[in-house]
């Protein structure tokens, strides 16, 4: 039986990715996080939300490790219907609690203040969004961020990530990948579709 040429493509990107160190993975799945979830507009932090915990410590790491040589004031907000107390063992990270009484669980903003190192950052983002084999972890990054798993009706199901407006390095990424997809400006979502998609994503 031969192989799908869009599932031997993504084996390539897999085979690519398998040869990269676990810190070159984690930074360039932490470009997607923050693209899903970050502050692109900010010239003088790094800004990132979520509310799970395991996202956040993931970002914190990796931006931890891709800048220990610089001097940079770190700040952690979190938020809660009663001011949660969360265990957290970062050294010279500012801790903030505050009350959101909407918030069905706690979540969590993360933000890095520098001016240098918002350059550098940006740089790289630049530089990872121009490599086309990356496009596979950008993509696992992205979609734990804003990803979700829609169930149309019982036998059938759509991945969406959501996004206010279309985005050039969305579709450049998904047509990297060989992955079809649609944009429904009324959902305000990508929307991806078909077991053939399903099979290329699960690559990922």
């Amino acid at each position: 039986m031969k192989l799908d040429k869009n599932l031997k493509s993504s084996n390539s990107f897999k085979t690519y990715m398998d040869q990269l160190s676990a810190p070159q993975k984690r930074k360039v799945e932490c470009v997607g996080l923050w693209l899903a979830e970050g502050s692109q507009n900010s010239k003088s932090e790094i800004t990132f939300t979520n509310n799970c915990w395991d996202l956040i410590d993931l970002f914190y790491r990796t931006i931890n490790e891709i800048f220990k040589g610089y001097r940079y004031n770190l700040r952690i907000y979190i938020y809660s219907k009663n001011k949660e107390k969360i265990n957290i063992s970062y050294k010279n990270v500012k801790i903030k609690y505050y009350i959101h009484k909407r918030a069905t669980k706690p979540y969590f903003i993360i933000r890095l203040a520098s001016v240098k190192i918002v350059e550098e950052w940006k740089k790289i983002v630049k530089k990872v969004l121009e490599t086309k084999k990356f496009s596979s972890y950008v993509l696992r990054g992205f979609f734990a961020g804003e990803g979700n798993v829609k169930e149309v009706n019982h036998n059938s199901r759509v991945l969406r990530i959501s996004q206010k407006q279309r985005k050039e390095f969305i579709d450049n990424i998904l047509n990297n990948l060989k992955i079809k997809f649609s944009y429904n400006p009324k959902r305000l979502s990508y929307i991806i579709y078909s077991k053939r998609n399903w099979d290329i994503f699960a690559k990922f």
